[in-house]
């Protein structure tokens, strides 16, 4: 009875020894959310404090892609303290937001680290609650939003729109009569296209419009007036088109290679003064009128110009 006893208080002891001279965790993690009962769409600061001895290594965990339920709108990391006892703190703070309002656990974080003496390990700090409340909204508040049905007649602004409208006309119409007296536009029906176009193009007086300073409505005409003839003559939409749309709708006519030539140069003569500012001189408009007036006789068909031979006779 005696040794049973003995082996007893013996085994105590040892038990109360290591309970009472224990050594103490050397690294520790406390977390703490603020506020833990919140709204939805307010701002939520999440912070992870660590103490430790000096000179301990710690990791913490990359949380790019979110904490749980929440998204991490922002973070930073708190600098390291003295926290007293032989031990130093410090920690990270995280901006968290959520867009679902109801009861939310904060998972606990891993923290690596190494100690002086070389040791390793890890810990985890402890998991949080929080909840996340649909904005309170007073009846007077559900009262206000509820308005009288507007009505569109009196919303929308009719005088700005007919004023607009007539603007718009009178633009149209202005472009119409420069169209016009510039020799612009589409061919009319009847008449051959080359009539018309060498008809239009006789109008037309280089010297004088680059002696006005008006090169760049001279060349826009001709531009215009080649195109339109283009359109009569092989049936193609030479107005809508970019000169190189229109080289290759060329390509697909019987026509000469060197025509198709000369008329690409004609066009890009044009777009230089239209497109990159080239200023011409009364030299160049009279030889590009020239070689325009060239290409259209060039292009009248072969019955037609027998034609207007015997008419002569």
């Amino acid at each position: 009875m005696g040794r049973i006893w003995f082996l007893g208080t013996n085994l105590l002891g040892l038990l109360l020894s290591d309970i009472l001279f224990a050594a103490p965790c050397q690294v520790t993690l406390n977390a703490s959310v603020t506020p833990s009962n919140t709204e939805l769409g307010r701002k939520i600061l999440y912070e992870v404090q660590a103490l430790y001895p000096p000179g301990t290594e710690l990791t913490w965990p990359n949380l790019a892609e979110g904490l749980g339920e929440f998204q991490i709108q922002d973070f930073r990391y708190l600098e390291e303290a003295q926290a007293g006892q032989g031990r130093v703190r410090s920690g990270v703070q995280y901006e968290l937001n959520t867009f679902v309002s109801g009861d939310y656990v904060l998972p606990g974080i891993s923290v690596h680290y190494v100690l002086p003496s070389g040791e390793k390990g890890e810990v985890f700090s402890s998991r949080l609650f929080v909840t996340v409340r649909s904005p309170e909204v007073s009846p007077e508040d559900q009262l206000r939003g509820i308005e009288e049905p507007i009505s569109l007649e009196s919303a929308f602004p009719w005088p700005y729109a007919m004023g607009a409208l007539f603007v718009l006309a009178v633009i149209a119409f202005l472009v119409y009569l420069w169209r016009k007296r510039a020799g612009i536009g589409p061919l009319e029906k009847g008449p051959p296209p080359w009539e018309q176009a060498l008809s239009r193009l006789s109008d037309l007086d280089p010297s004088d419009s680059i002696r006005k300073g008006e090169w760049k409505s001279l060349y826009v005409a001709l531009s215009w007036l080649f195109r339109a003839y283009l359109e009569g003559r092989y049936t193609i939409p030479a107005l809508e088109e970019t000169t190189s749309e229109i080289e290759k709708s060329l390509l697909c006519v019987t026509l000469q290679e060197v025509l198709l030539q000369k008329a690409v140069q004609i066009l890009n003569a044009c777009d230089r003064v239209k497109y990159a500012k080239f200023t011409p001189s009364c030299e160049e408009g009279l030889e590009l009128k020239g070689h325009l007036e060239e290409w259209i006789k060039e292009t009248i068909p072969a019955a037609t110009e027998d034609d207007e031979s015997q008419e002569k006779r």
